[in-house]
């Protein structure tokens, strides 16, 4: 039962804390603030990710949704042009 805060959670998400804290309140979770711990696999199930935490915990697929790319994996940035000369 790992807690987490709904703030971190909604960063992981891609989501606005205010949203976060809306679903798992109409879900019956104890949130109140962007700060307040909760548990996460709660969190992610209210949510609708409830199979796919990072680990395989859970009971569904590998985690690979909620995984970050290391830096400089993102999006490519603008062509660079080559030096002259």
């Amino acid at each position: 039962m790992t807690k987490k805060r709904v703030h971190e959670i909604a960063k992981d998400q891609g989501m606005s804390s205010k949203d976060v804290l809306t679903k798992l309140q109409a879900a019956g979770l104890d949130a109140t603030a962007a700060s307040s711990a909760v548990d996460e696999a709660a969190a992610l199930k209210a949510l609708g990710y409830g199979g796919l935490l990072e680990g395989g915990v859970g009971g569904g697929g590998d985690g690979a949704r909620h995984r970050r790319r290391p830096h400089g994996l993102g999006r490519p940035g603008p062509a660079r042009r080559a030096p002259a000369g």
